[in-house]
């Protein structure tokens, strides 16, 4: 072979797509290469779409993504698991519905090929519908959670996490035995939570008014302490950890609360009431006056009115 042939070899099409660093120039290459996009380069150009759409959200990424759909559909193309959670994950970032057809040869394809489905995919899969708040075929539904159920040894805190609060978010019944191996999963893998899945755990199981282990959900909220400043999803694993009668650590429900309350202009009417409630249930009477009187002041008579109606109703 010439050396300028070897100069001219040209990349696999779906290497090409991940190269493209502007929306612009990816919708020109979709456009041109239509006819070629394979399996690959779908999933590859939906990813780098989304990455991309963030900050370049326009028509022509929409337009690019349809012309793709519309393809998959007339050529009646069969995706891995892999693809169908990349697929997914990428019209949830773009807060793009998904074709309707589209949507139901996705869901044909991921129930035949359920078995096949590894733990990032399941979990990744379940969290883009929640995302877009697709309640899924009840087939696709047991489906994966049967999978899930022998994939829960590899899952990743991170999975875990995405799954509970997935199966919370869409309100679909909590599989018991799932739930358990999850949980089970999680109790090995505490000390590897970040503190955000951490609360999503927390706020997932307390949702499902489920029992789990109270060593585990304690780990987990010492986990939870080392979260982001005002994250509104510390509040919720305050008001969860309150709401399953935990005995959980003064010191780390203290500095849950120095890290949440904070912070509080991020609360809404919701966080404002329910951390003030879940203070009272875990007898946290005086958290520093500096904290107390930035969530007394965070909202107005509204949150009050609010949090008084949680307090009574608990």
């Amino acid at each position: 072979m010439g050396g300028s042939e070897q100069g001219e070899m040209e990349l696999p099409l779906d290497h090409t797509i991940k190269k493209c660093a502007e929306a612009g120039e990816l919708c020109d290459l979709i456009s041109a290469r239509l006819d070629d996009l394979q399996q690959d380069d779908i999933s590859q150009a939906f990813k780098q779409l989304s990455f991309l759409g963030v900050t370049e959200r326009s028509g022509r990424i929409d337009e690019a993504a349809n012309k793709m759909v519309r393809k998959a559909n007339a050529n009646k193309l069969v995706f891995s698991p892999d693809h169908i959670a990349e697929i997914l994950s990428a019209h949830a970032k773009m807060r793009k519905p998904v074709d309707t057809a589209f949507l139901q040869n996705l869901t044909e394809q991921a129930i035949a090929a359920a078995p096949q489905f590894e733990a990032r995919a399941l979990s990744n899969t379940m969290a883009a519908l929640a995302k877009m708040k697709i309640k899924p075929d009840d087939r696709l539904l047991e489906a994966l959670t049967e999978r899930a159920k022998t994939a829960a040894p590899e899952f990743s805190p991170q999975s875990v996490a995405n799954t509970l609060s997935a199966i919370t978010t869409l309100e679909v019944k909590a599989d018991k035995k799932l739930v358990e191996k999850l949980s089970e999963r999680a109790s090995l893998a505490v000390e590897y939570f970040r503190p955000e899945d951490a609360a999503k755990t927390i706020n997932a199981l307390a949702t499902m008014h489920m029992e789990p282990d109270k060593k585990m959900m304690a780990a987990l909220g010492k986990r939870a302490t080392m979260g982001v400043d005002g994250n509104p999803d510390g509040a919720g694993s305050l008001y969860s950890m309150a709401t399953m009668d935990l005995d959980a650590d003064q010191q780390h429900i203290e500095e849950l609360c120095a890290r949440t309350i904070a912070p509080s202009e991020k609360f809404g009417t919701k966080e404002v009431s329910n951390t003030l409630w879940a203070l009272a249930k875990l007898g946290v009477r005086s958290p520093n006056a500096p904290q107390s009187e930035r969530i007394m002041t965070a909202r107005s008579t509204t949150s009050m009115s609010s949090a008084s109606s949680v307090a009574s109703s608990a």
